[in-house]
C-alpha cells in the first residue's frame, strides 16, 4: 500500500513492525511533522457560522485535512491522519454520555461525570 504524501510507507511499516514485535531497529523510532512551506490556515478557510458547522460538515473536514497533508512533510515514522471529528469526539466522557460543548477552536464537556454519575 501506498500512502500519498508518505512516500517512504514501506520502510516506516517495518519500523512500526519491528518496534511491535521488541525488535531491535537501525534507529529510534521517532515521528517527524514539519510544514513544507509556510502558509496561513486562516486566511484560506470559509468561514463556518457556527461551531458545529466548523466540526461536523465533511466537506469542509476534507478540503481542510486535503490543504494541510498536501502542505506538511511525515518524516520518520509520522503518517498523514485524516482528522474527521470535532474535538473530545473520541474521548472518555463523550463515550460515557457527557454533553460536548463546541466553539470554532476545542470541545469540552459540562457537565462530566462525578464519582456519584459513575455509582448509579
Amino acid at each position: 500500500m501506498k500512502l500519498l504524501y508518505k512516500p517512504d510507507w514501506e520502510e516506516a511499516k517495518q519500523r512500526y513492525r519491528a518496534w511491535w514485535a521488541h525488535e531491535s531497529m537501525d534507529r529510534c523510532a521517532s515521528p517527524c511533522v514539519r510544514r513544507r512551506t509556510m502558509f496561513c490556515r486562516r486566511s484560506r478557510r470559509r468561514p463556518r457560522r457556527t461551531p458545529w458547522q466548523r466540526w461536523t460538515d465533511l466537506d469542509y473536514l476534507s478540503r481542510d485535512n486535503e490543504y494541510w497533508m498536501s502542505r506538511t512533510f511525515f518524516g520518520g515514522e509520522a503518517f498523514p491522519c485524516w482528522n474527521g471529528g470535532y474535538p473530545g469526539h473520541t474521548a472518555i466522557p463523550a463515550f460515557l454520555g457527557c454533553p460536548t460543548q463546541l466553539d470554532m477552536t476545542t470541545g469540552w464537556w459540562d457537565p462530566i461525570l462525578t464519582g456519584e454519575d459513575l455509582a448509579s
